[in-house]
């Protein structure tokens, strides 16, 4: 697994085993928390057509959706449970690189 691209603050693309997964910082009143989803074949057509705006745009909208409730419509895509310890660990190792070699291009 391997970190494509980031957003401070909000989410981090990763790849994994020909998948995208999202990894979003999502923020509630109350408390702040990380949502793991794999992009769908609609999602990837349209980050692919997009780029890292429809990235902000979904990951704004599942942050909205309050995504562990139950009338999220993401709620049943969290996939945290197989994914976090790889995620932190491609996150950790993307952190130590030196800050260019972990620029997130401008894409769009």
């Amino acid at each position: 697994m391997q970190v494509i691209e980031h957003q401070a603050h909000s989410w981090f693309l990763l790849s994994h085993d020909g998948q995208l997964l999202l990894d979003i910082q999502c923020h509630s009143p109350l408390v702040s928390y990380d949502f793991l989803m794999v992009l769908s074949a609609d999602e990837l057509a349209h980050y692919q057509q997009f780029g890292r705006g429809y990235l902000d745009q979904l990951a704004a909208a599942v942050n909205d959706s309050a995504p562990f409730g139950p009338q999220s419509p993401y709620q049943l895509r969290n996939v945290a449970s197989a994914y976090s310890a790889s995620v932190l660990d491609a996150v950790s190792r993307w952190r130590s690189l030196p800050p260019v070699a972990c620029a997130t291009p401008a894409n769009e």
